[in-house]
Parts: structure tokens; C-alpha cells; sequence
């Protein structure tokens, strides 16, 4: 049977996004985690 390659954690999404160099991916970044957690109704997870 296949092994999931990535395991969930408990680090914050917002942090990872934080580490982000450049401010317009950031931006995006943030426009997307909005979309995301509307559209699906669950707060994002690493």
C-alpha cells in the first residue's frame, strides 16, 4: 500500500507565510488562505 509523503503539524500557517521574502507573494498568500478557509469552511493546517 502508498505512504502519504506529507504529514500534517502543528506549525502556524501564519508564521510560514511571515518567512515569505517578497511582500506581493505574502499579499497573495493571505488573499488565498481567506479564499480557502471561506470556501471550505476549515482553518488551514501544515
Amino acid at each position: 500500500m502508498c505512504e502519504l509523503k506529507t504529514r500534517e503539524t502543528e506549525n502556524s500557517v501564519i508564521e510560514f507565510i511571515e518567512m515569505v521574502e517578497s511582500e506581493k507573494k505574502r499579499e497573495d498568500a493571505y488573499r488565498l488562505l481567506d479564499i480557502f478557509t471561506v470556501t471550505t469552511g476549515y482553518k488551514a493546517k501544515m
